[in-house]
């Protein structure tokens, strides 16, 4: 069926974006740890490609709905592509602004000890590539997990926020210090974020329920 085999090139196209992203997120977090400025800039280099791989994937979304007019699970299915398609070019963008970051707190002469920085990132990549494997397989059960994750991430945003309002408070840092911490904080937790979309869109593309704003604990 001509319309089946549109479905599978549009998942497909979609795989090859979400592996892009994941791997310029992974080397924007390897850049941080390792304080590497080349790495830092080969991440924010390769933003523009992803952007391009958004581009076409959302071109192929709109061909499809044109031409067959799908309903029912397949209509379903690429409103979930459209919208996981918006969200991982975000998400992309994000790792670029992480390896700005990066950069940043590099050349900072400031010194800082603070293994929450590092863990809330990791916390947010494991999100983001669980939220990936509960598309791929379509198993709510691991995207009602992802959501259920976002709590510790928010914690930590909660500790990290509260640290640098009080090194504002007491001049420990600098300002362009602060201000990238300040951003790399939200960085990792729009991410987080995000990735708490492509959980909640596995759950409508597989149960068609809309689980925005509510409590996914609870739905069945």
């Amino acid at each position: 069926m001509l319309l089946e085999k549109e479905l599978k090139k549009l998942e497909s196209k979609l795989s090859v974006l979400a592996d892009a992203v994941e791997e310029n997120f992974r080397q924007a977090i390897r850049a941080m740890l390792d304080h590497d400025v080349p790495l830092a800039d080969r991440v924010i280099a390769k933003d523009a490609e992803i952007d391009q791989l958004e581009i076409e994937v959302e071109e192929e979304c709109l061909k499809v709905l044109a031409l067959y007019q799908p309903v029912a699970m397949d209509l379903r299915f690429i409103i979930a592509i459209l919208k996981i398609n918006n969200d991982l070019e975000r998400i992309g963008d994000l790792s670029e602004s992480v390896a700005k970051r990066a950069k940043t707190i590099m050349v900072s002469k400031d010194t800082f000890e603070n293994t929450d920085y590092n863990m809330m990132l990791e916390k947010a990549f494991d999100m983001f590539k669980q939220s990936l494997t509960a598309f791929s397989s379509k198993d709510v059960a691991i995207s009602r997990k992802v959501i259920g994750m976002d709590f510790e991430v928010n914690e930590y945003r909660g500790r990290l926020f509260s640290e640098l309002r009080e090194s504002i408070d007491q001049q420990n840092l600098s300002g362009d210090l602060t201000l990238a911490l300040f951003s790399f904080v939200n960085c990792a937790e729009r991410i987080a974020d995000l990735s708490v979309n492509i959980a909640e869109d596995t759950i409508y593309l597989v149960e068609g329920k809309i689980v925005r704003h509510k409590d996914v604990g609870v739905l069945g």
